[in-house]
């Protein structure tokens, strides 16, 4: 039986949600006496890519009010020269928060590189001392550092911005991934599945399933909420999923460069959605790159602000002090 095409299907995007929280975050570093400051390490993979992604965060970083530092290493860095790259700035008290940037090349252990970045300046949420603040599902106190992944909280702002309700009984939510993704980023991928325990209420049906699993396609066509993170462009068509489902595309894959107006190449990027094929059949998708990208921007941009007030507060209370090295050498 062929299913109906349900009569609104519109490609919803993050923008509002990123809006939102870019205010957020220039509210909370406003009393601050001088702008939060990342820094943003990279790896040059000889594509051009680590320059576009960290243009992209300096961006949105600089939209708010913030300052902004970027390393890019060459592809041949190795891990200990990684680690002390990110030593220093833990050592460093202008910078309040610090963003390793994937992907990574063979030689680099990511979760390793993760687990040296001092717990008060990770802005991703992601480091294992943020694991014990996943059992409190507070959102208002605003006093501490990130305690959950940011796509984590980059979903709930996005759902919320598009009405997608996550009350309701029997609601099947489903993850589905390549397993390259979950064995090349273990921790990330531990720490965002403990966190959904927490974000999605528990009367939520949870599953995380990979493309390699036969019942795969079967599981996702009785999802009512599907997030795709995929190695495979526009993989998934109409078929895969229900009737007046709910797609969040996550995961992006390059398929080319396209011209800006300005004359900038940029990377084309799209994710595992079909999108063309899945607007016909699901009631509201979130694509790559304007998707969940954008939210998950301005989850960052907050949480710089955060740490920013969190490790200041700290080290006043210590009597130290911070200087912007920003500014100390304009």
């Amino acid at each position: 039986m062929t299913a109906t095409t349900p009569t609104n299907t519109p490609v919803h995007t993050g923008y509002a949600a990123q809006a939102d929280l870019f205010a957020q975050a220039r509210s909370i570093a406003s009393p601050l006496e001088t702008p939060p400051l990342a820094q943003i390490i990279a790896i040059d993979l000889g594509d051009g890519g680590a320059k576009h992604i960290v243009d992209v965060h300096e961006r949105a970083f600089e939209s708010t009010g913030a300052d902004v530092m970027s390393t890019i290493l060459p592809s041949t860095v190795s891990q200990h020269e990684l680690n002390s790259t990110i030593e220093a700035a833990n050592a460093n008290n202008s910078i309040d928060g610090i963003l390793l940037l994937i992907p990574v090349p063979p030689q680099i252990d990511f979760v390793e590189a993760l687990s040296h970045i001092d717990p008060t300046k990770d802005i991703e949420g992601v480091h294992p001392a943020h694991a014990v603040h996943l059992l409190s599902t507070s959102t208002t106190d605003t006093t501490t550092l990130p305690r959950r992944p940011v796509v984590m909280d980059a979903f709930v702002e996005l759902f919320a911005q598009a009405e997608v309700s996550l009350t309701r009984p029997n609601l099947n939510v489903t993850i589905v991934s390549d397993v390259e993704i979950i064995d090349n980023n273990p921790l990330a991928n531990l720490m965002v599945r403990a966190a959904a325990a927490v974000v999605f209420p528990s009367t939520v049906n949870l599953s995380l399933v990979t493309l390699s699993n036969s019942s795969t396609r079967s599981t996702l066509r009785t999802a009512d909420i599907v997030v795709v993170s995929l190695l495979r462009p526009r993989y998934l068509d109409r078929d895969w999923f229900k009737e007046g489902a709910v797609v969040l595309d996550f995961a992006p894959n390059v398929i080319g460069t396209k011209t800006l107006k300005n004359g900038r190449q940029v990377p084309e990027l799209c994710g595992g959605v079909n999108v063309d094929s899945a607007i016909s059949i699901v009631s509201k998708i979130f694509p790559i790159p304007s998707g969940i990208g954008p939210v998950m921007l301005g989850a960052l941009a907050r949480n710089l602000a955060e740490s920013a007030r969190y490790r200041r507060a700290r080290l006043d209370d210590l009597g130290e002090t911070t200087v912007s090295t920003v500014h100390a050498s304009e």
